[in-house]
């Protein structure tokens, strides 16, 4: 007797037809019990940051020179490919009220040197939880109190919209670099 034959028996056979059909629907509640349907929805909420020149202020800058990191966590930020390559998305700190950001930026001068500057961007933020289900989790969405920054190549910053929710299409900060 072939396997397909010994299930087909064992599972639909006159003796066993009750328990197939049991195990046959306890497998359906399973696998529709197993179902994130609300996790389909992204749980990430990024931070979108634009560059600009501080000399064009309406110049938008691909910063194909600048390297970001978080501050206390490994994180490199490059880009994204939902958004152009003239912004960033930067994860906030979920729970602490506080993240900060290096930008290295890094140029060559007129010898052909390789010249690097540091700026740190620090973003004081109030956190919201919002609770999606209890696979998903809750969804942390900000409002951007304060920012504060060094003044080597980053000149100056514009708050574009201060609340950092899971609207993909916003953009949020504006900063603006020297001599660009």
């Amino acid at each position: 007797m072939s396997y397909f034959n010994y299930i087909q028996v064992f599972f639909f056979g006159k003796k066993n037809r009750r328990i197939g059909f049991f195990c046959f629907l306890f497998s359906l509640f399973l696998f529709a019990s197993c179902n994130n349907y609300h996790c389909k929805e992204p749980m990430y909420v990024p931070l979108v940051v634009s560059f600009y020149s501080d000399a064009d202020t309406s110049k938008q800058l691909e910063p194909h020179f600048l390297e970001i990191k978080g501050v206390g966590n490994d994180s490199i930020f490059q880009g994204s490919e939902k958004y152009d390559r003239r912004a960033r998305l930067l994860s906030l700190k979920k729970f602490e009220n506080s993240t900060a950001f290096v930008f290295t930026s890094t140029y060559k001068n007129e010898g052909g040197e390789s010249i690097s500057v540091v700026d740190t961007l620090t973003i004081r933020h109030t956190n919201t939880q919002i609770f999606v289900s209890a696979e998903c989790g809750c969804l942390t969405t900000f409002r951007l109190d304060e920012i504060r920054h060094t003044n080597n190549n980053i000149t100056d910053f514009l708050i574009t919209n201060r609340f950092v929710t899971s609207n993909y299409n916003e953009r949020h900060i504006r900063i603006y670099f020297e001599n660009h």
